[in-house]
């Protein structure tokens, strides 16, 4: 991520990231030495089987490819590794020193299939597991990535369904590449990339991150965006402390630059939601675990979203399931046409790496259109308004129409402006009302309601009243339009207000009977 984008006379500085954010002191580094190896190792003897994966990988900084080092120690390397790992299943302290030994003396690709092992192990870890169950692992790794994949594309092509053919992005790295992304990096990294095992990854000497923003925005506010990882983040964790992890990250209600934006950061160490606003990070929501804990092959998602009472709402999933969420009741984080692309990135961290990336994805996620869907707004004021006396369509004073009274989360209702922004593409039927009164002494006077769509004249409904002579009270007029929209359309009501002379305007008054009203007519769109 970059800040200051605009700037012509040299390149914009990178987001400094401030190390308490990420839970890791910034001079931190994994430790090597047997007795910080044999710390892990009596931790993991108290630890979940994605606990053990997590500190040994990290700690052996992981990062190739489990597949591809299986493909290149071959069968006898398998047989090793197994054998290893059952050794771990049956973990216990008497044999701390024999793990450290096993530990110390693999090499980078054999620590990496511990990894995946340990990672898939689950039910049977605790003393039950073998070298076969081990075996097994392996090989359904790939057909669980492969499971998670089609499960991700349907999902999104049902939300895309319901966003009223909403944008839907799928990029699965065995054949697609990152061609198009609006890419950036940090510290040591210097690129994103995918490998000739089908699989984005980091490119980097050391700490550093790696962003890449797609192209295309989504229609509306409402995204899930979402990864598969093949390989969990290097992590290092001993005496039950979480000391550093490398990260991923899942980038929605960005802008283009990705300079501004909400993003989900997902490591064996922890879940948080951060916003963005012109490269300064903030965090909105955390939760640290006591054991690391990530699940490789899984679907890792961040919904970005409305709660009931139109507040941004963000949530990080797992294959479904809700980890963290955060609601923004004080608007810090930004939405609307200019903050809806989406994106990921990878993060090398206190010497640990971040993950291979299998897939990649995002969607609309707007609910769909229920006919009915309203807004009303009504005018309070009691004031009396003079008109300025044209023939011409002219925008409601504003602020006339001040007070909501109903509003679904398909609207947005600006009353400083009278502007009523929907966020589904639908047929509408909209009324406008007030109450206006003819000056007296005019010979004549037209009125007219008008409604405008993005700024542009739409259409009005006008009257004339011939010696209207001194009336003692005001005239309730109102009008109704049928209209198709699409998401990211707004609405504002207007007047047309005319006399035979300057001298005799017309006036308007609220006062509780002046209503804009738009209420979802069909579901259908234009076009």
């Amino acid at each position: 991520m970059t800040i200051d984008y605009s700037s012509a006379t040299s390149d914009p500085p990178a987001v400094t990231y401030d190390p308490s954010i990420h839970n890791v002191p910034t001079s931190d580094s994994p430790s090597v030495n047997p007795m910080s190896i044999i710390g892990r190792a009596n931790n993991l003897s108290t630890g979940t089987a994605s606990g053990v994966a997590g500190a040994l990988v990290g700690g052996l900084s992981a990062g190739a490819s489990p597949f591809a080092a299986l493909a290149s120690f071959g069968q006898a390397a398998l047989g090793a590794v197994a054998n290893i790992a059952e050794l771990l299943l049956k973990l216990g302290v008497t044999v701390i020193d024999d793990v450290a030994t096993l530990i110390t003396q693999a090499v980078q690709g054999v620590a990496n299939i511990i990894g995946a092992i340990l990672q898939g192990l689950g039910g049977i870890f605790g003393g039950s597991g073998s070298a076969s169950d081990a075996q097994l692992v392996l090989q359904a790794t790939a057909a669980t990535i492969a499971s998670t994949n089609a499960q991700l594309q349907a999902m999104q092509a049902a939300d895309a369904a319901d966003s009223n053919n909403g944008i839907n992005v799928f990029l699965n790295f065995s054949n697609a590449t990152l061609s198009g992304f609006t890419e950036s990096f940090t510290g040591a990294a210097t690129g994103l990339e995918v490998n000739s095992s089908g699989y984005a990854q980091l490119v980097t000497s050391g700490n550093g991150t790696g962003v890449a923003i797609h192209p295309t925005p989504t229609n509306t506010d409402d995204q899930i965006v979402s990864a598969i990882y093949y390989t969990a983040p290097g992590s290092y964790h001993f005496f039950n402390l979480s000391e550093g992890a490398g990260y991923n990250t899942l980038i929605g209600r960005s802008d283009p630059a990705g300079t501004t934006c909400v993003y989900a950061e997902v490591s064996p160490i922890n879940c948080s939601i951060h916003n963005v606003v012109s490269g300064v990070d903030t965090v909105l929501a955390q939760v640290n675990y006591s054991a690391p804990t990530f699940y490789a092959g899984a679907q890792y998602s961040l919904s970005c979203g409305f709660d009931g009472n139109g507040h941004p709402f963000f949530e990080v999933y797992v294959n479904g399931s809700p980890i963290l969420d955060f609601t923004d009741t004080n608007g810090v984080t930004n939405h609307g046409a200019g903050y809806r692309n989406c994106g990921f990135g990878l993060a090398e961290y206190a010497g640990m790496v971040p993950s291979q990336v299998a897939s990649f994805g995002f969607v609309d996620n707007a609910p769909g259109p229920v006919v009915g869907d309203l807004c009303v707004a009504q005018g309070t004021s009691a004031t009396a308004i003079t008109l300025p006396n044209t023939i011409n369509a002219a925008l409601a004073p504003g602020s006339y129409y001040d007070s909501t009274v109903t509003q679904t989360s398909n609207y947005t209702y600006d009353p400083t402006t009278n502007k009523l922004t929907v966020h589904k593409s639908c047929i509408y039927t909209v009324r406008v009302t007030t109450q206006w009164v003819p000056k007296s002494g005019a010979a004549y006077a037209y009125f007219g309601i008008g409604l405008f769509v993005n700024g542009l004249l739409y259409d009005n409904d006008v009257k004339v009243v011939v010696s209207p002579g001194a009336l003692p009270y005001f005239i309730e007029d109102s009008a109704v339009f049928i209209v198709a929209l699409n998401a990211g359309d707004y609405l504002q009501p207007g007047f047309v207000s005319y006399s035979n002379s300057a001298s005799y305007e017309n006036q308007i008054v609220a006062a509780g009977n002046a209503s804009f009203i738009c209420a979802i007519s069909n579901v259908g769109t234009n076009g």
